[in-house]
């Protein structure tokens, strides 16, 4: 029997993106609508493959980021500018140093309701963080790559050969914002 291990925060390699920008630089991402993923939009460098970097993410929306953030950077010398961020269980949006230097990224006029952390700015040198608006956040900003919010534990009760077995499972910060319908 094959058995298909969720994603959790401890396994984040084969996450599932809204948009993915992959070792390509210079790209622009306006104006999308995205929901219900577990990154809303990423851009990541690749040691092998090259950089992301110097990409504009300009006018998204991105609702409902399940697990991790809505939008995630890993390069440097981006413009994520006027966003808006709703629902991400992590990070409204992450700066992460790990992929490479992770600097001088320019986060601007983004609203951000409804996350763990408004903007997690990693450890790169040179970002710079302006005029972002944060709604129902825990931390509107922290420094660091690093989760920064635990999801409470939920318990699911299950009965099993005449007993019940107590298993800890973990969830969403929140339900998604829409339910597609069954059409």
């Amino acid at each position: 029997m094959l058995h298909i291990r969720p994603d959790c925060l401890a396994d984040e390699g084969d996450a599932a993106s809204g948009i993915l920008i992959y070792a390509s630089p210079s790209i622009t991402v306006t104006s999308n609508e995205v929901g219900s993923t577990q990154y809303g939009i990423a851009a990541v460098d690749d040691p092998t493959y090259g950089p992301a970097g110097s990409t504009t993410i300009q006018s998204n929306k991105v609702a409902g980021s399940q697990i991790f953030d809505g939008i995630y950077v890993c390069s440097s010398s981006n413009t994520i500018h006027a966003n808006t961020v709703f629902g991400s269980t992590d990070a409204g949006i992450q700066l992460d140093s790990s992929c490479g230097s992770g600097a001088s990224n320019t986060v601007s006029n983004n609203t951000i309701n409804e996350a763990c952390t408004g903007i997690l700015t990693g450890t790169g040198l040179g970002n710079t963080l302006t005029t972002n608006n944060f709604y129902n956040v825990t931390n509107t900003t922290k420094s660091g790559t690093a989760y920064q919010c635990p999801v409470p534990p939920m318990t699911d009760v299950r009965k099993s050969a005449g007993r019940v077995n107590q298993t800890t499972k973990h969830q969403s910060a929140r339900p998604s914002p829409y339910m597609p319908s069954g059409k």
